[in-house]
């Protein structure tokens, strides 16, 4: 179709008709480009996620990004169910994290021991900075949660509802 101005309009093709890519190379080029970045700058991307839920789920688009994730200098989680939250903090590469912060919510309540297990774990991963928000589950009794010895910790914030909590032992007399 021409109009008053001259330029010319392209038909519209019939229903079901494939259309062709104006540049062919665009449709053969099949190489992930992303992927090819370094793996500081793929950690880059991650880290700007904020959530370690969502930078595991990258694993998704490829295979080189799989365990990537593991590598994260900080992990956030939140609003993740705690096995979830476990098998994550299992898989972490390093230790000497700078930021550890577990946000489970309200509705998954948590027995003493597993409140136990989370911080024997965040303990191994030497955060300098830990967040724990947890919630007890009532049909658990009144077990007290003994607290560990984070050695590298310059804050550690423990929202935990309903809990008894323990002081960690006193470090032993020097000789």
């Amino acid at each position: 179709m021409r109009l008053r101005s001259g330029r010319c309009l392209e038909s519209r093709q019939p229903a079901g008709a494939r259309r062709r890519c104006p540049s062919r190379r665009c449709c053969e080029d099949k190489e992930d480009r992303i992927s090819l970045l370094p793996d500081d700058l793929l950690l880059d991307v991650l880290v700007r996620l904020r959530c370690a839920r969502a930078a595991a789920r990258t694993r998704l688009l490829s295979r080189r990004w799989r365990g990537l994730w593991t590598h994260l200098p900080d992990f956030t989680f939140r609003e993740v169910a705690p096995e979830s939250v476990h098998g994550a903090l299992a898989r972490v590469a390093h230790t000497d994290l700078p930021i550890l912060d577990v946000d489970l919510p309200q509705r998954y309540k948590l027995s003493s021991a597993c409140v136990a297990s989370l911080l024997q774990t965040a303990v191994r991963l030497a955060p300098t900075e830990f967040s724990l928000t947890v919630h007890r589950d009532t049909n658990d009794g009144n077990t007290a949660v003994g607290i560990p010895c984070f050695h590298r910790a310059t804050s550690i914030k423990l929202h935990v509802h309903d809990f008894y909590l323990r002081p960690p032992p006193p470090p032993p007399p020097r000789a």
